[in-house]
């Protein structure tokens, strides 16, 4: 059993109040949940990694305060070919993004909860991006503290190393496995270094990422002879060791709520490993149930199945071909999309907690941009309803 007090982790919870307003840990709700993508692990094999790193882990789905919403309505209305015990996404839609838009049990789904007391909530995470993003964080902690105090250029340098990383995965998946990353040894650290600033120097004369380039490499360059305390003394090649942190930070962030939970046993079995204490009192607010006989369980896994589904999609196109396949839509995929797109907008205004991103702010910031290039879409579809189009 792993002792787990979360008093200090409130604290600095409470202190992210400041920069955003609008978020409310008190708040008593009741959180129910699924899951996609958990890989347990991620790491690097000398032929590769272990998993696919395009699709976004995701733990989220369905909440609501006061009173249990009947949702029987929303069930009954289900076009359904065989009727389970319970309603899984894969009933609800199939196949890639862009077809499960094509879903019209998908779009009930969207207009039932936009309708409702329900909100959604989830929490993403980039495999690629996390693996990568401690490079940045333990450079600048050798650099001055007006560097590390400018936060946006520090995510600015993480978006910008995932995106070269990206384009020559290979190239930098063969150096990470060579010098065991995340584990980097004390007397390898300035090949290390140096091997790393060769692969970013390719990319010096790419005008969109010549000044992150140039940042990068002045770090990295003060990091010789110091430490990179991120990406040392770790496991061999393990890139994710664990996604436990992920299932206890509901539990510890919303403390007044009740956190309800798949009763899957590899959940059971990550979560019960811990002791966990507020200022030195148990903490019980989470239980595990039989989705067969919780419908907004089942609801969650409606939710995160099409988040998963978006996540992937959006990390595997460029915002050019996501604009050329939205052109190429029908009124049932723009509407289902938007409505998508409204039911997170709105989570997100009742409370900033409720969604969380562990992305690039390349990837985050497509989410802006394809509403925007909906909304005359969306206007056109509007007044062909109202039939004045």
């Amino acid at each position: 059993m792993i002792n787990f007090e979360v008093s200090k982790l409130r604290d600095q919870l409470n202190r992210s109040k400041l920069e955003y307003p609008n978020i409310d840990f008190s708040i008593d709700g009741q959180f129910y949940y699924d899951e996609t993508n958990n890989i347990r692990k991620f790491y690097l094999k000398e032929s590769g990694f272990n998993y696919d790193f395009i699709p976004n882990f995701i733990l989220g789905g369905i909440m609501h305060e006061g009173d249990t919403p009947d949702v029987k309505e929303l069930f009954s209305s289900f076009s359904l070919k065989n009727r389970a015990k319970e309603v899984k996404f894969k009933q609800i839609a199939n196949g890639n993004f862009t077809d499960c838009l094509k879903s019209k049990n998908l779009s009930l789904f969207f207009k039932f909860i936009l309708n409702s007391k329900l909100f959604v909530h989830y929490s993403s995470l980039n495999f690629l991006y996390w693996s990568i993003a401690d490079i940045v964080d333990s450079a600048v902690r050798n650099a001055p503290d007006l560097f590390k105090r400018n936060k946006e250029l520090v995510f600015t340098l993480k978006n910008d190393l995932y995106q070269i990383v990206k384009q020559e995965t290979e190239s930098f998946r063969k150096l990470f496995f060579n010098y065991g990353y995340p584990n980097i040894k004390k007397h390898e650290l300035n090949d290390f270094i140096n091997d790393f600033i060769q692969l970013l120097e390719s990319y010096e004369g790419k005008i969109e990422y010549h000044g992150s380039i140039q940042s990068l490499i002045i770090l990295l360059e003060s990091s010789i002879q110091k430490e990179l305390v991120f990406i040392m003394n770790n496991k061999d090649n393990i890139l994710i060791d664990s996604l436990s942190n992920f299932y206890l930070k509901p539990i510890y962030t919303f403390l007044n709520s009740n956190h309800i939970f798949d009763n899957e046993e590899e959940i059971k079995k990550t979560i019960s490993k811990f002791n966990i204490t507020s200022d030195g009192e148990p903490v019980k607010n989470y239980s595990f149930v039989d989705s067969k006989d919780n419908t907004l369980v089942q609801l969650s896994d409606i939710f995160v199945g099409i988040v998963g589904k978006f996540m992937g999609y959006r990390n595997s196109h460029s915002i050019e071909e996501i604009f050329s396949d939205i052109d190429k839509f029908s009124d049932i995929q723009r509407e289902n999309l938007f409505d998508f797109f409204k039911l997170i907008i709105r989570s997100h205004v009742k409370n900033q907690g409720l969604i969380l991103n562990n992305d690039s702010l390349e990837e985050i910031a497509k989410f802006d941009q394809i509403l925007s290039y909906l909304q005359p879409y969306n206007i056109k579809y509007i007044l062909k309803k109202r039939g004045t189009c």
